[in-house]
């Protein structure tokens, strides 16, 4: 493996680790980590652990991660379809398990995509708060997307936008901000010969610069006494504590620095000696200094040391406030419809509940149609036309009004729990999504999505049809698949209907004069 490798990282290895640089090489030509990280939104760690279908071990520095063991391919089984977990390398589950969010709290995943630590922070949101999952690049943000869906995160909005801009429109507004940063890649070689091919390309001295910047913006978007952690994939001491330090130096010491080691086996220390190295140079350069010093707080995480590929975290609170006013506190409790904990009523209150739906539910004065004036990228309370569509569906195949906001964007229907004003705030900001996707009008009638019925939570339907994973007949593989496999609903008569394949969900269906017709989405169906 050595020998594939670019002789100029190789060399600056040497340097780095020196009496260790032979057991750094030797592990890098072994076959690299695989993991999974357990959708809490879904199912507990614990409880999953019952129905693995594969060899695990946990990984010791994130409670919901495994490293899967003799050569399992997690990617491809229906667990992962219905998403109980999402593929991650384990080193990467060490950033958003340091940054701990909660329930409750504004958190921003500022670099996103794939969508990896957003799906993790979610889970441990537990839905409650409000995730907002950026990157600005157009190309892989379609990969969030389709992440960010199998979580089933109702409190998450996903955006497209540049580092500044986004943060410029929301100064002060969040609890928790995840920088994970882009960098030369150096922890991920292993990962196949694209990876060395980047290393040449990303070089350390441009990745810093992107990096320093990045930082700027999340300070920015951090309240005081909100916590930021910076991570990377990469050794390069010029990415990780040179930047660290150059940020707290800048800042004037307005962050402080948070142990984030105790009790977590694998993890090493950052190297406050590293601050200022270059390739070929002295490796003890910048101890001594304060900003150099908290570097011991900061993590690393090296493949001869632990099982896992390279990673840097350093993890920081603000101690005050340095550039503009931050804005006004909000509630930061997910927005709840009223009624949502009722039982469904009469059909004759559906022009009612859809006057609710279409004015009280996000908290915005005024109501009515919810278009006029509507932020400019589209995502409103929906008009009272798509209001009262949603609430004859929900009558006849709902239990309960699901909770949270109807939200609209001239085409389709979003159902999300965000704070009232986030909308108006991230006015003049790409906005892709919100919440998760509930339908569209056809005719007249309101049609569910996917989603709808695929979100944990999201909507109880009075008609199921449960598909055994070891039914002999590959029913639930059926479905996945697209097809239309028979069965009995739970529930009786026609209408749309809930499939889970072992009572977790897994998609929609129809029911019509006996007949069941599976209604997966072909983007999202299993070829094999």
């Amino acid at each position: 493996m050595g020998k594939a490798l670019p002789e100029g990282f190789l060399e600056s290895m040497r340097g780095l680790l020196g009496p260790e640089y032979g057991d750094f090489t030797a592990e890098l030509g072994k076959a690299r980590h695989v993991g999974i990280l357990v959708n809490a939104l879904r199912v507990s760690a614990d409880a999953f652990a019952a129905i693995m279908g594969f060899e695990a071990e946990r990984v010791p520095w994130c409670g919901s991660g495994y490293r899967i063991l003799g050569g399992g391919r997690p990617g491809g089984h229906f667990h992962h379809s219905l998403g109980l977990y999402y593929v991650q390398e384990p080193s990467a589950m060490v950033a958003a398990e340091l940054l701990a969010p909660r329930g409750g709290e504004a958190v921003l995943d500022l670099c996103a995509a794939p969508g990896g630590k957003s799906f993790q922070m979610a889970a441990a949101m537990g839905g409650e708060g409000v995730l907002v999952a950026n990157d600005v690049n157009p190309k892989r943000v379609h990969a969030l997307i389709r992440n960010m869906a199998l979580s089933g995160a109702r409190n998450a909005v996903i955006t497209n936008e540049s580092p500044e801009r986004l943060c410029g429109a929301l100064p002060g507004f969040f609890d928790k901000v995840l920088v994970d940063a882009p960098c030369s890649g150096e922890g991920m070689m292993r990962k196949g010969p694209e990876a060395a091919k980047a290393w040449g390309t990303y070089r350390a001295g441009r990745c810093a610069a992107v990096q320093s910047r990045l930082l700027a913006c999340a300070d920015r978007a951090l309240k005081v006494g909100g916590e930021m952690l910076y991570s990377t994939c990469t050794y390069n001491p010029a990415e990780n504590e040179s930047v660290i330090a150059g940020f707290l130096e800048g800042t004037g010491m307005r962050y402080e620095a948070m142990d984030s080691r105790p009790d977590r086996d694998g993890l090493s220390p950052g190297r406050p000696e590293w601050v200022g190295w270059v390739p070929g140079g002295d490796t003890r350069l910048g101890g001594g200094s304060e900003a150099a010093e908290a570097l011991r707080k900061a993590v690393r995480i090296w493949p001869h040391k632990a099982a896992g590929e390279g990673h840097f975290a350093a993890r920081l609170r603000k101690l005050a406030e340095g550039g503009g006013e931050p804005l006004a506190a909000t509630g930061r409790k997910a927005a709840r419809a009223s009624g949502a904990a009722e039982a469904m009523g009469g059909r004759d209150g559906a022009k009612a509940r859809g006057a609710m739906w279409a004015q009280g539910a996000m908290g915005v004065k005024g109501g009515g149609t919810g278009r006029k004036g509507a932020p400019s990228h589209g995502f409103a309370p929906c008009d009272a036309g798509v209001a009262e569509a949603f609430a004859r569906f929900a009558y006849g195949e709902l239990e309960r009004e699901p909770r949270g906001a109807l939200i609209w964007d001239g085409g389709t229907a979003y159902l999300a729990e965000v704070p009232p004003d986030l909308l108006e705030r991230l006015d003049g900001i790409r906005v892709l999504k919100v919440g998760i996707e509930a339908g569209r009008i056809s005719g007249g009638a309101f049609r569910p999505a996917h989603e709808l019925a695929f979100s944990p939570g999201a909507a109880e339907f009075r008609r199921t049809l449960d598909y055994p994973s070891a039914d002999p007949d590959n029913a639930a593989m059926r479905y996945l698949r697209g097809e239309s496999p028979p069965g009995s609903v739970c529930g009786g008569g026609d209408g749309y209907l809930r499939v889970t394949v072992d009572s977790f969900p897994a998609g929609l269906a129809k029911a019509s004069a006996g007949a069941v017709k599976g209604m997966y989405p072909p983007s999202w169906r299993r070829m094999g």
